[in-house]
């Protein structure tokens, strides 16, 4: 298994999966350069640049591919096409929602305080006007970006 990530320093995912399966195997790529190209709005030059980090790994056969990076989701179909159908991409877009689909059906007390006629408001580490623009252009109009602040 490949991971893609924009640093890979601490070995979160490694040790995550070492957990399900000692015996997995992973190798992983700090990918720094896609991040910033992504929230420029710069997906063709992050596709060129997500291909040069994919060639030299891809000498490894891998069976699957990590994209390690929320912002990654969005180079998902590219990596696919670039990889070919025998390695599978994971990507947090496709674990995430089917695990809140679970998360909510086991507390449907949260579901019935959820309201479908509000707006969408989306909180972030970080706002920009590239940002700003995203969030309009994947959630309509009236969709708004709310910064916050993490405590350390």
């Amino acid at each position: 298994m490949l991971l893609l990530a924009p640093q890979v320093h601490s070995k979160a995912y490694i040790k995550q999966l070492k957990k399900i399966d000692s015996s997995i195997k992973v190798s992983q790529k700090a990918t720094p350069l896609l991040v910033p190209m992504i929230e420029k709005h710069e997906l063709k030059k992050a596709e060129a640049v997500l291909k040069s980090y994919l060639e030299s790994l891809l000498k490894k056969n891998p069976k699957a591919i990590v994209l390690g990076c929320t912002h990654y989701c969005l180079l998902k179909n590219e990596a696919e096409k670039f990889v070919g159908k025998n390695v599978a991409i994971l990507s947090q877009d496709d674990i995430i929602p089917k695990k809140l689909k679970i998360y909510l059906k086991k507390h449907p007390e949260i579901t019935t305080k959820l309201s479908k006629k509000g707006t969408i408001q989306l909180l972030a580490t970080k706002v920009s006007p590239v940002y700003n623009t995203l969030a309009k252009e994947w959630f309509g109009k009236s969709a708004s970006l709310k910064l916050v602040r993490l405590k350390p």
